[in-house]
């Protein structure tokens, strides 16, 4: 038998509907269906019950420590003490929020857990400017201390996870052997500009740092009416406040450029002037905000050769690899691009 890791993906979705199946049954759920969901960084599916839908999710073999995934946990169940609308952590039988799936035994082994299921809608093309304010309110609200927890594992995302000598995607220096030499020279160039510009900012504002959600794009955030909830917390972790902000950013920026939209600043003043009833946002922060946002680009440009074992993944990797490189090329010429211009 093939290992895991070097099976097609419509093999390693079979062998994981298998573990899943197994997993449930230390859960007092009663499963009408189970439907598949994504296979990327974890592997998801639906839980249909009687009683409403509950999210399964596989975790990834290596990525968060038990202790890691605990963590992630704990600031679910605080969100929900302080008023958000927040997916909760459902316990097995033995009162486990951590459960193991295995499937053909030690074969393929992984930890689990399930959630309460969060209704809603996604908005891309049909965001609007008060959407966008919305957003603005949320991540200054989740940023706020009073909400937030004490981290002793997750410490992802300051600017040496992000760019440097913590890689947690573990793909900055690996890369190498995807590239050619000319562009690994290009993008270790790009890499480490960046990160001597985020290490100077993180160091002279350490008030910028705290626990963050660090994947909040338009796929993660569903909308009950103009209440936004967001999900998947999977890679949240101690980190600069920029990350997190330039993430939802990216996402706008895309789709209006995609829909030649006229009101781009409308939309970016908008999320300014959301966040500014919880939190700040000075001139220092938007001066770093376009490295920010390259940052993010160049950590998932890395991210997709970290995850050469999901044939999906790897693929989007192989094709985007040029235009990467020759964005980096640009910014090292011509500095970063500015938002929404």
């Amino acid at each position: 038998m093939k290992k895991f890791e070097t099976s097609g993906y419509r093999s390693q979705i079979y062998q994981l509907r298998q573990l899943a199946n197994d997993v449930l049954l230390q859960y007092d759920l009663k499963v009408e269906q189970l439907k598949y969901i994504h296979h990327g960084e974890n592997t998801t599916f639906e839980i249909v019950t009687r009683k409403g839908s509950y999210l399964l999710r596989i975790h990834r073999d290596s990525y968060h420590t038990e202790e890691g995934i605990r963590e992630e946990l704990a600031w679910l169940n605080k969100l929900n003490e302080s008023g958000f609308t927040a997916q909760k952590p459902i316990p097995s039988k033995e009162n486990k929020l951590i459960t193991y799936g295995e499937y053909k035994g030690e074969y393929l082994k992984r930890r689990c857990t399930v959630l309460t299921w969060q209704d809603g809608i996604f908005r891309g093309d049909s965001l609007t400017v008060n959407h966008s304010r919305n957003y603005g309110r949320l991540f200054a609200r989740l940023h706020n201390p009073a909400c937030q927890i004490p981290i002793k594992h997750r410490k992802y995302w300051h600017a040496d996870g992000l760019l440097g000598k913590d890689d947690r995607f573990t793909g900055l220096f690996a890369i190498e052997e995807g590239l050619t030499k000319k562009q690994y020279t290009v993008f270790n160039e790009c890499r480490e500009t960046l990160l001597k510009k985020i290490k100077q900012y993180e160091k002279k504002f350490p008030e910028k740092f705290g626990l963050i959600h660090a994947d909040m794009h338009f796929e993660n955030l569903v909308w009950q009416g103009y209440n936004p909830v967001p999900i998947d917390f999977d890679d949240c972790g101690s980190g600069l406040h920029l990350y997190d902000i330039c993430i939802y950013l990216r996402s706008l920026e895309n789709t209006l450029k995609r829909k030649k939209s006229t009101k781009t600043a409308a939309y970016f003043d908008a999320f300014m002037e959301g966040y500014s009833e919880f939190g700040s946002i000075t001139k220092a922060d938007l001066e770093v905000l376009p490295y920010m946002r390259l940052a993010r680009d160049v950590t998932m440009f890395a991210w997709g050769y970290s995850r050469r074992d999901n044939p999906s993944i790897f693929e989007f990797f192989k094709k985007s690899r040029k235009p990467r490189i020759e964005k980096y090329k640009q910014f090292l010429k011509e500095g970063p691009e500015r938002f929404f211009t």
